[in-house]
């Protein structure tokens, strides 16, 4: 694992595989989830991909306080300009989708593709048209975004642009819910 210092005193732990070359994929693990879950057994050709573990994982800093992935933003962008990388590829896991999402609307310019992996959304949210949302619906994924463990997850705690709550004895009425239980 390898360490990029911020600006901020804070830092990322991170890990690179492929030439620098190729094109560049930046990967985040899901929430309680370290980098090296996503790492595969043989290097993927052709591809330049570099694991970030967020706050509280790894290398990276400790969390200090309820994470907002809206505030990550721009510290992953210092990263990708640290590390010289100036188009790159992003891809979240379950929550992390979340916050490629957000790195790929904040910077368009900068990001060539974005690739989700069974993460929350919220086919509900003002910017979706009503005839987005019926074309939504006909695949049948309106009872993906809001349903499940995650969906749950999503909804209790996660629409206010968290997902992590630091006290780890407060229950949000999930532990009863025959989906499973909360837990970091």
């Amino acid at each position: 694992e390898q360490i990029f210092k911020l600006r901020s005193g804070k830092q990322f732990g991170y890990y690179t595989e492929g030439n620098v070359d190729d094109p560049t994929v930046l990967c985040f693990a899901s929430a309680g989830f370290n980098v090296s879950s996503l790492i595969p057994k043989e290097p993927v050709p052709g591809v330049f991909v570099v694991y970030v573990n967020q706050m509280g994982h790894g290398g990276s800093s400790p969390l200090e306080s309820t994470v907002v992935f809206s505030e990550r933003v721009p510290e992953i962008l210092e990263l990708a300009d640290g590390l010289k990388i100036e188009k790159f590829h992003v891809s979240g896991h379950s929550c992390r989708g979340v916050l490629a999402s957000q790195i790929a609307a904040a910077y368009p310019e900068r990001v060539l593709g974005l690739a989700v992996i069974s993460s929350p959304g919220n086919m509900y949210h003002s910017s979706i048209s009503k005839k987005e949302r019926k074309e939504i619906d006909k695949t049948g994924a309106a009872n993906l975004d809001m349903s499940g463990c995650m969906g749950i997850l999503f909804r209790k705690i996660a629409l206010d642009g968290n997902y992590y709550y630091p006290d780890k004895s407060k229950d949000f009425g999930l532990t009863g819910h025959p989906t499973g239980g909360y837990s970091y």
